[in-house]
């Protein structure tokens, strides 16, 4: 039997098995300027806009000015929003106040600034109502960044945890009460703090260095219990709650490649204690005998115990992460086989949810044109944006609707929308009876010669996807405005795989659709 036909034969009776077409598509909107001095943007969901803070020192007292940007690319006008007085002459009670952080957290903002007598602390909502909670300082000093330096953290939006000099005090909104915890002994560097969930926070501090060890914190009841570590490692948490108080966590000094750091699935029993268990990489050993162990990063929950990650098994060697979706199974972890294709996109370094169902993955060494790529989770299809401006690592700040902003330290904000991709499909459409288009030889192995007939304006064009809805080139006319032809390339000059590839001409208000079967060279 010809060996072109069997190849077409089958390449027909898997279209039913093969993946869906993208649900959207990454679309550049545009970018805007963020004005000068603002220190913190958040989002307010129910209009979408990313607002802008800024807080000033003003006549015994403060102000916070605002501004907005919206998903049109809309920059408005700087306003101040709101002015603190304080009730009595500052110079004579503890000074003017001095900025400690500000953070957007659970859909508000805050602003905390401190003198020598005073906390205060500036709380604005979605609507822009503002109130500021005035508590007595109990000789707190503040390291520079505590961001940064997680010296700082949010339990609740009304309870916030916070290290001293050692020491450990909590943060009551509620209560306007800035009260005592408890001390490390022998706490050498400082006290770090991670929000686990709705409950739990890790608190880490490093003791008779370079020891450090790691509390579990409930902060529900204020109760506390040691973190296990065989090699006094600070842990940090790096997922969300799989389910029944089952975490990933890694136990490190550092969460860089240039650090061997693993990762370790925690479970928080009923009593409050945290059992860990090491996550290995299928039993290889090397020749020092060592089992090495995985290490996660960017880990985002799919549900059913499955996480999207970028996995390295020795992360103190560059350039070996891959992309996957993994399973939890018991009290290890294994490769899931959904979604192979994401195995095969190399130097993933960074990942982002910009909303369900939909990421983007930073690739290193990449064509500027190719270094991300928009994962769609539920079709198993990788697409390009239409403008790759975006660069890492943006700080993304993702409206939940088919938007996002990619904010940058040098002031631009970009805007992306995920949108409705073209009606291309592999089902086999009537073609305009005003608009034909003609492919030959096809199959083909070389040159495909594409010609379009009929009512052609001087804007026809032509482009090529794969089955998966991406488009894979644009051709320039050949020899007038209604032939081209096509090498088998990509838009990077690279031969594309065998298989089936959907041709859309278009001419005005009018599309014709066909298909081409692209044949190995040597087959």
């Amino acid at each position: 039997m010809n060996k072109r036909f069997v190849f077409i034969v089958l390449l027909l009776s898997i279209l039913a098995f093969l993946p869906a077409i993208p649900g959207r598509w990454l679309h550049y909107a545009g970018s805007m300027t963020a004005y000068s001095g603002y220190q913190v943007p958040a989002l307010h969901p129910s209009s979408g806009n990313l607002r802008w803070y800024r807080l000033f020192a003003s006549d015994n007292g403060f102000s916070i000015e605002s501004y907005y940007m919206t998903t049109s690319c809309e920059v408005s006008l700087q306003e101040v929003i709101y002015s603190y007085q304080h009730p009595v002459d500052l110079q004579q009670d503890g000074g003017l106040p001095t900025l400690v952080l500000c953070q957007a957290f659970s859909g508000k903002v805050y602003f905390l600034q401190k003198n020598d007598l005073h906390l205060f602390m500036t709380v604005i909502d979605e609507d822009l109502q503002v109130s500021t909670i005035v508590t007595n300082n109990p000789s707190l000093s503040f390291e520079n960044d505590p961001l940064f330096r997680r010296t700082f953290c949010f339990l609740t939006p009304q309870l916030m945890i916070l290290s001293s000099q050692g020491s450990v005090y909590l943060l009551n909104l509620q209560t306007a009460a800035c009260s005592f915890d408890w001390t490390f002994p022998n706490a050498s560097g400082f006290i770090t703090f991670s929000r686990l969930d709705e409950e739990f926070a890790i608190i880490s501090a490093s003791v008779n260095w370079p020891e450090s060890v790691s509390y579990l914190l409930n902060y529900q009841t204020l109760t506390r219990t040691q973190i296990p570590s065989n090699d006094y490692w600070p842990t940090f948490p790096i997922s969300g709650d799989f389910g029944n108080d089952t975490f990933l966590v890694t136990q490190s000094y550092s969460l860089d490649w240039t650090h061997l750091c693993s990762t370790l699935l925690m479970r928080i029993n009923a009593n409050g204690y945290a059992s860990l268990y090491p996550l290995f990489y299928g039993g290889y050993q090397d020749s020092g005998s060592y089992t090495p162990m995985h290490t996660f990063r960017y880990v985002n929950l799919l549900g059913d115990n499955r996480f999207l990650a970028i996995c390295t098994d020795f992360s103190y060697i560059p350039n070996n992460e891959r992309l996957g979706i993994f399973q939890i199974a018991a009290n290890s972890v294994a490769y899931d086989q959904a979604f192979p294709a994401l195995h095969d996109l190399e130097n993933p370094s960074r990942l982002y949810k910009i909303q369900d169902g939909y990421y983007l993955s930073y690739h290193n060494y990449a064509a500027a044109a190719e270094a991300v790529r928009l994962l769609d989770i539920e079709a198993q299809a990788i697409t390009l944006p239409d403008s790759n401006l975006i660069v890492s690592p943006p700080n993304i700040v993702t409206t939940g609707d088919n938007a996002f902003y990619a904010v940058y330290g040098n002031l631009t904000v970009y805007v992306y929308k995920l949108v409705e991709p073209e009606a291309i499909s592999d089902e086999i459409q009537t073609p305009p009876v005003d608009l034909t288009l003609t492919l030959g030889p096809n199959p083909f192995r070389e040159e495909l010669e594409i010609a379009l007939s009929g009512k052609v304006t001087h804007d026809a064009q032509v482009r090529i996807y794969d089955l998966r809805g991406r488009l894979v080139r644009k051709l320039d006319a050949e020899g007038g405005p209604d032939l081209w032809k096509w090498d088998g390339k990509d838009k990077a000059g690279h031969r594309l795989p065998s298989g089936i590839y959907l041709i859309r001409a278009s001419s005005g208000n009018r599309t014709t659709i066909k298909r081409a079967v692209l044949l190995d060279k040597d087959s």
